[in-house]
């Protein structure tokens, strides 16, 4: 499936990004940790694996909830507070599901095999969800690639932004910046 482009960004459109800089970013205070929700197609492995690192998953299986449809997870997900955990790339369709306060959080897991599936989510992990306070999830799309993740969300004026985060060849983080719509 071809993903939705905005306007082009050149190669010089990249600047710097450091993970502390999403601490600085979500501020400190009482803020609770995500909690997840995988749908059917996320590899019981990897819940397997965000457990053992200490995060709290539920999975539709363990809710009672297989073979329900994408807008059921995500009422469910928006009722209780939970960020869906997903590998449908339907999820990340503006058409779809358009990037909204009134959503969840949702994270599309967009790589090929298991393993990479695991490396995608530890990199969306470490460089960002575990700044980012449970709390503040609502509205906040996330896919995460073994190579780079992004993130859409909606600005106080109503735009959808998205941050594409990639690893430099030199070991920096890079963000480049875009509005769509």
């Amino acid at each position: 499936m071809p993903q939705e482009e905005g306007p082009a960004v050149g190669e010089d459109d990249w600047f710097e990004w450091a993970p502390a800089d999403f601490a600085a970013l979500f501020g400190a205070g009482p803020h609770c940790k995500p909690r997840f929700y995988a749908d059917e197609d996320v590899p019981e492995r990897l819940v397997a694996r965000m457990r053992e690192n200490g995060l709290w998953v539920t999975t539709v299986r363990e809710e009672g909830r297989l073979g329900r449809a994408d807008a059921d997870h995500v009422s469910h997900c928006l009722r209780q507070g939970w960020v869906l955990l997903t590998r449908d790339e339907d999820f990340w369709s503006e058409r779809k599901y358009p990037t909204s306060h009134m959503q969840p959080g949702i994270i599309v897991l967009s790589a090929g095999d298991e393993g990479r599936l695991e490396e995608a989510m530890k990199w969306l992990w470490v460089l960002f969800a575990r700044y980012r306070p449970g709390d503040r999830w609502c509205g906040l799309k996330a896919r995460a690639e073994p190579e780079r993740f992004t993130l859409r969300m909606r600005s106080r004026h109503e735009r959808v932004l998205e941050h594409e985060f990639r690893r430099s060849t030199n070991g920096p983080l890079m963000v480049r910046e875009r509005a769509r719509g």
